[in-house]
């Protein structure tokens, strides 16, 4: 739950960032992520994470989790996660789309401490610690446009693979990408 909250107070941060970011002229995004798509692979489950919030797809974003982790988490907290970061994500735009950027394995021969992550993922996630496959960590840029200007910003994102499919863990911060 810690890391949730972190994450949001995070989004307060970074968000007004991009706002500042004007005069792009191409506007390069991917087609936007289907429910199909969502949990295929490490790059849509953080492209749909950063599209459900902007776009205020409820259903997505609880879809971007293991089935009920956001709703136990809802309850322990007394919060609507989903709200949370809603409200967090205001800006002056509206979500053009998302691109996948760079995607690296969260591996010590990468630089990290992948045990540990595992670990933070299972106790959060309620999930054994053999069966997470695979953790990432997906680099996406996310392009706003209000009336006068287009403007991007870059998010980090940790995703991870459990039995066949991929999950939105947190929000990233360093520069490992």
């Amino acid at each position: 739950m810690r890391r949730i909250l972190m994450t949001i107070l995070a989004l307060m941060f970074v968000l007004p960032v991009f706002t500042a970011c004007s005069g792009k002229e191409d506007i390069n995004v991917d087609d936007p992520v289907t429910m199909e798509q969502l949990n295929t692979e490490g790059k849509f489950a953080a492209r749909g994470f950063i599209e459900s919030v902007f776009s205020g797809d409820r259903d997505m974003f609880y879809a971007c989790y293991p089935e009920g982790f956001i709703d136990d988490l809802g309850k322990a907290a007394g919060v609507d996660f989903f709200e949370q970061y809603s409200n967090t994500a205001n800006v002056s735009g509206v979500l053009v789309g998302t691109s996948s950027v760079a995607s690296t394995d969260y591996t010590v021969e990468n630089g990290f401490d992948a045990a540990h992550m595992k670990s933070r993922i299972c106790f959060a996630a309620g999930i054994e610690y053999s069966a997470i496959e695979q953790i990432r960590l997906e680099k996406i840029t996310a392009v706003f446009k209000n009336s006068s200007e287009v403007a991007d910003t870059e998010f980090s994102v940790i995703v991870f693979k459990t039995e066949g499919s991929w999950y939105m863990f947190e929000l990233y911060k360093g520069d490992n990408v």
